[in-house]
């Protein structure tokens, strides 16, 4: 359990597991490493974390807050399509320019266990809320189930990770395109999907 601890400790701690995890993943990132990295004494650690865990927690956390900011600084009351637009940029511009970070909150969260799938879920479950605006613009709302909104945010994790653990780049605006496409098409039709998919990048 994590303790009461001076603000800037564990603000360092938390940065420097980020720094580490980044590029070594959290199975390979020790408590001693962070520590170092932290610029910390070798028993800061222990007094504010029981396990590296702890910390790997509070470090997907503030990736995930962070990311979470920018998907969200469009208000609720934006048009869908707008968000939708630029939920895919920050989420491919991201995988793009930090694939560590963004590494750490797709997937390597997962080497955690049972309360790293919960953090990923939740996360998942925010950007689902987002796409399940859609069902108001379709033609016919009663012909969209809901359960079509995961769907949609499930096969763009998917394709983000694949793209994470490709030695290829894919440009984030082509692949932005693309996911936006993707999720048009169930609401709008294959028709706006397409104009998506062509959109100028």
């Amino acid at each position: 359990m994590n303790v009461a601890a001076p603000a800037d400790d564990r603000r360092l701690l938390v940065e420097a597991a980020i720094e580490i995890a980044s590029v070594r993943g959290f199975a390979d990132t020790t408590a001693a490493m962070i520590t170092e990295r932290a610029g910390l004494e070798p028993a800061t650690f222990g007094r504010i974390y029981d396990a590296p865990e702890g910390c790997f927690f509070d470090a997907w956390d503030a990736l995930r807050d962070c990311y979470l900011s920018a998907v969200e600084r469009e208000a609720e009351d934006t048009d869908w399509l707008e968000q939708l637009r630029h939920l895919a940029h920050v989420s491919t511009v991201f995988v793009a320019r930090e694939p560590g970070r963004a590494r750490l909150l797709a997937s390597e969260i997962l080497e955690l266990g049972r309360p790293g799938r919960e953090r990923l879920d939740a996360l998942l479950d925010r950007l689902t809320v987002i796409v399940d605006r859609g069902r108001e613009l379709a033609e016919d709302p009663s012909k969209v189930p809901p359960i079509t909104a995961q769907g949609i945010v499930g096969g763009a994790h998917h394709r983000l990770v694949r793209v994470l653990r490709a030695t290829e780049r894919v440009a984030p605006e082509n692949l932005a395109n693309e996911l936006t496409s993707f999720a048009v098409a169930p609401y709008l039709g294959v028709e706006a999907a397409s104009k998506e998919l062509a959109r100028p990048t």
